[in-house]
């Protein structure tokens, strides 16, 4: 048995109880060390060479320790080994075992407190093992991680066009796909970014009511602005629109937008675009 911390600075009931397990065990292999929770070592824990790094009380192979209870001195044997059905299963009571007779304590502590077996060095090493795995097989996971993030379908549509363009052939089904969609892609980007006013009109017997909406409604929150009309008859219209509502009369089908025209809701209503100039189409 190896001290870790020098036999003399632990409490001498302590040493009592470890001399004689030093004697009795006939040499098994284990480092001791204190645990000083009060002014001298209380507490010994039993440490298993071959894993330096479980040296705490609970991960260790056990602890021998003592406390006072209405003055009277109370040992402790804490082990994995220990299954004490006066306490529930599992908690840290049902771990260890109580006495104020020394003589129990010791020969608790020669039962208890002994290296870790090949099974629990089996679980030890499973354990080991799937971590160990997972680290490598993870180890690159985040590399380039950080550029995924910035990459934008946008950023995928240009790429892919610009290789269909080099006459690249894509290996798979999916880059074929998107080489197939480059321009529906740009033609819904340029929707998006398109200013219109919208002319809602609707056409009774004696008159037309007309509503517009306008285009800096489209990128704002809440309800957009909007002007309303009322004309005595059709040819009150603006030109652009009464040609437009004919248009849609003729090509229009219920509840269908055509680009730069409207839609046909019914034959009394209509939604009328206007496009309007921008920087790239001034």
């Amino acid at each position: 048995m190896q001290y870790q911390t020098p036999l003399n600075e632990f409490d001498p009931l302590i040493q009592n109880v470890l001399r004689q397990f030093a004697r009795k065990s006939h040499g098994v292999d284990l480092i001791v060390k204190g645990d000083n929770y009060l002014d001298t070592f209380r507490r010994a824990i039993f440490i298993d060479p071959r894993f330096p790094k479980r040296d705490d009380s609970k991960k260790g192979v056990g602890y021998i320790s003592i406390y006072n209870d209405n003055d009277e001195i109370i040992y402790k044997v804490r082990s994995r080994l220990i299954q004490n059905e006066k306490f529930r299963r599992g908690s840290e009571d049902y771990y260890t075992k109580t006495s104020k007779n020394v003589d129990k304590i010791i020969k608790a502590t020669l039962s208890y407190l002994r290296p870790f077996n090949s099974n629990e060095i089996f679980e030890f090493n499973s354990g080991l093992i799937h971590d160990m795995l997972g680290s490598w097989r993870n180890e690159l996971y985040k590399v380039g991680r950080g550029l995924w993030d910035r990459v934008t379908s946008d950023d995928v549509f240009e790429e892919v066009e610009h290789l269909r363009n080099i006459g690249v052939q894509f290996k798979t089904d999916v880059f074929r796909e998107l080489a197939g969609q480059v321009e529906a892609r740009y033609e819904h980007k340029r929707r998006n970014q398109q200013l219109v006013d919208v002319y809602h009109v609707f056409i009774t017997e004696n008159r037309v009511m007309m509503t517009v909406k306008t285009a800096n409604y489209l990128n704002q929150h809440g309800d957009p602005p909007k002007e309303m009309q009322i004309l005595n008859s059709i040819e009150e219209l603006p030109e652009e629109i009464l040609a437009n509502i004919s248009l849609l009369k003729i090509l229009g089908s219920d509840s269908k937008m055509i680009d730069g025209v409207g839609c046909r809701v019914s034959d009394r209503e209509f939604l009328v675009m206007k496009p309007l100039a921008t920087d790239s189409n001034a």
